[in-house]
């Protein structure tokens, strides 16, 4: 992940400068797609209701999910608010003003580049009664960030608390509230640093060491 972002150069090569940009990352798998794309467009469309001057922007992870996406987006009557990418996920979350995605991978992606985030996550309802019943779900943080910061900087949805209406309020509360965007962004940039733990230069002077032994 780059040290530093420059925003405003993944914006102009999306053609995306002018209002506020969301990011919208439904997932990668058809399931969680078919689960979170609908809470998705709908979020979408309560912003887009408020905010004339918020541009979404989604990649799309593989070829087979667009047409479920884009009929995910009519149906929320968002569509024209949508730019689709095939892919570049990283670009398109570095574009972003705030982003909102499928709890996994990718929320960690966005808090390495420094991005305040809102993520929801939905399993199928028998997975849910399971863990529920039998206490499998222990930890009070889902979201990978979130375990590795003494703050939960990504406010996080699962299940029933992931609505449209919920979605929407945590992502206008950060499109408003600036001095909260920088915060985050300061924290997940030192949280990058951490997990770096120095590589490139280590890496570097494992060569070195190497060379020196031949």
């Amino acid at each position: 992940m780059p040290s530093d972002v420059d925003t405003g150069m993944f914006r102009r090569r999306l053609g995306l400068e002018q209002g506020r940009l969301v990011a919208v990352l439904p997932g990668s798998r058809r399931s969680e797609v078919s689960r979170l794309g609908p809470l998705f467009a709908e979020a979408a469309a309560r912003l887009a209701a408020t905010r004339r001057d918020v541009r979404f922007v989604t990649p799309v992870a593989a070829p087979q999910l667009r047409p479920l996406i884009e009929n995910q987006l009519r149906d929320a009557d968002i569509r024209d608010a949508f730019l689709l990418l095939d892919g570049e996920s990283e670009q398109t979350m570095a574009a972003a003003d705030v982003v909102l995605l499928a709890s996994g991978t990718a929320a960690l992606e966005s808090a390495l580049l420094a991005k305040p985030t809102v993520a929801a996550y939905k399993v199928a309802r028998l997975t849910a009664w399971v863990l529920r019943r039998f206490k499998l779900l222990t930890l009070e943080r889902f979201t990978m960030p979130n375990l590795l910061t003494e703050e939960a900087l990504i406010p996080e949805f699962i299940q029933e608390a992931a609505t449209p209406d919920a979605l929407a309020s945590a992502v206008a509360a950060l499109l408003d509230d600036p001095a909260r965007c920088a915060a985050i962004s300061s924290r997940f940039a030192t949280l990058r640093d951490a997990l770096a733990l120095g590589a490139d230069q280590r890496a570097a002077d494992a060569v070195i060491a190497l060379a020196a032994e031949k």
